[in-house]
């Protein structure tokens, strides 16, 4: 039975997962597509300590921001 949990727990970590990649993946070709990846960088050297995957998710929000409250 801990196996059956543990399979759903995994699975649904896995789905989550996978959203978020693809969410990403979406995010990035919008990027690359509006000839926009030049201005990715340089907001990107504002944000050296965060994953790309972050970095592509918060531009995609705000690609004004300087900061990220923690």
């Amino acid at each position: 039975m801990n196996q059956k949990r543990k399979y759903n727990k995994n699975n649904s970590q896995q789905n989550k997962t996978k959203e978020i990649f693809d969410k990403v993946v979406k995010k990035l070709q919008t990027i690359v597509n509006n000839g926009d990846y030049e201005k990715f960088l340089k907001f990107q050297k504002n944000f050296r300590k965060y994953s790309f995957n972050n970095l592509v998710l918060i531009y995609s929000q705000f690609p004004e921001a300087t900061k990220v409250a923690r």
